[in-house]
């Protein structure tokens, strides 16, 4: 009888996860222009860009099916500088101001954080998962 009860019990823990499993909703990928993650020297993929290719690439995009990007939150930490942001973006575009402050870094290297993206998808909105670029001087 003991055997049944705990076997009872897994079965229910089992249930439970693969509904929970189902009903977890699955974030969204966005991507600033074409940049794809590197594999960076320690082996592990990271979002790497110099200032060019982030210039050349100003707007949020996202794979098939063709989902709106709605808004987000970008800030910018440029090496030995402050913290810049957030700003508050409506659209996928990045703002004129975050692209001339980029244009204007005299040492373009930091990071960006893309964060809070809200994307509709099929007549749902949707949090997309966020984007933590490092900015190098070059690849």
């Amino acid at each position: 009888m003991k055997k049944l009860s705990v076997l009872f019990v897994l079965l229910l823990i089992a249930a439970a996860s693969q509904s929970f499993a189902q009903n977890a909703q699955i974030r969204p990928t966005v991507t600033l222009g074409n940049i794809q993650p590197k594999t960076s020297v320690t082996g592990k993929p990271e979002l790497i860009a110099t200032r060019e290719e982030i210039l050349a690439n100003p707007t949020l995009m996202m794979p098939p099916p063709p989902c709106e990007i709605l808004n987000f939150q970008v800030s910018i930490l440029p090496k030995g500088k402050d913290f810049q942001g957030p700003y508050t973006v409506q659209g996928p575009h990045l703002p004129p101001n975050v692209i001339d402050y980029i244009k204007g870094l005299e040492d373009p290297q930091g990071r960006i954080f893309i964060e809070n993206i809200n994307v509709k998808c099929g007549g749902q909105e949707l949090h997309a998962s966020p984007i933590i670029m490092k900015m190098v001087l070059k690849q």
